[in-house]
C-alpha cells in the first residue's frame, strides 16, 4: 500500500473513532412530549399573563435543546408566542428576543423570582 492510501486509510480511521455516537430519537416519547409542551404553551397564551408564556417558552426550548427532543417543525409557533408576550410586557419598542437565547443561565432569573 502507498504512503498516501495508508495515512488517508489512518485519517479516515482516527476521525471516525472521534465521531460521537449517534443518538437515536425516541419519536414515541417526543410526540408525547410535543403534545404536552404544545397544551402547555396553549394554556400559557389563554391565561393572559405573558409572564407565563416566557417560562412556557423557556421551559420548552431547554427540553428541545437539552432533554434531545427534537425542534418541532411549527417551532416558530413559540417564537411568536414569546414575541407577543415580550410586546406585552415591555410594549412594541422592546424588540424581539431569539427562542435560542432563553436556554442562557441568566434567563433563570425570570423562574426564581429575580435571583439567579
Amino acid at each position: 500500500m502507498s504512503d498516501f492510501r495508508q495515512n488517508l486509510v489512518e485519517l479516515v480511521t482516527a476521525s471516525n473513532e472521534r465521531q460521537p455516537t449517534p443518538v437515536m430519537i425516541d419519536y414515541a416519547a417526543a410526540n408525547r412530549a410535543y403534545r404536552r409542551q404544545k397544551a402547555a404553551l396553549t394554556r400559557a397564551e389563554n391565561s393572559g399573563d405573558p409572564s407565563r408564556v416566557v417560562k412556557t417558552c423557556r421551559k420548552t426550548v431547554i427540553e428541545w435543546c437539552y432533554d434531545g427532543y427534537p425542534w418541532p417543525d411549527d417551532w416558530s409557533r413559540w417564537q411568536r408566542a414569546l414575541d407577543d408576550a415580550i410586546h406585552a410586557l415591555l410594549g412594541w419598542h422592546a424588540g424581539c428576543i431569539d427562542l435560542r437565547e432563553l436556554t442562557r443561565p441568566e434567563w433563570a432569573k425570570i423562574e426564581n423570582g429575580g435571583e439567579a
